[in-house]
């Protein structure tokens, strides 16, 4: 399935209010959409925003899903 640039913006505005409102997961929201609109999550990511890839990434570092990055305290 092919997402119009257009949907892109609606899916992540969806992903945030999903966040936002269902006190969902990113990992959670983004699952849900998949399988609402019938799409693989490896189509899905090309269309996230910077943000939502951060989040999804400090989600997978606390779930010990992903290795830990090193932050900088300034």
């Amino acid at each position: 399935m092919i997402i119009p640039e257009e949907d892109s913006l609606k899916i992540q505005n969806e992903i945030q209010s999903l966040v936002l409102a269902k006190e969902m997961s990113y990992m959670d929201a983004i699952l849900f959409l998949c399988e609402k609109y019938s799409i693989e999550p490896e189509m899905i990511a090309k269309f996230l925003s910077k943000s939502i890839i951060q989040e999804l990434r400090s989600e997978g570092e606390t779930l010990n899903l992903l290795p830990k990055t090193t932050k900088l305290q300034f």
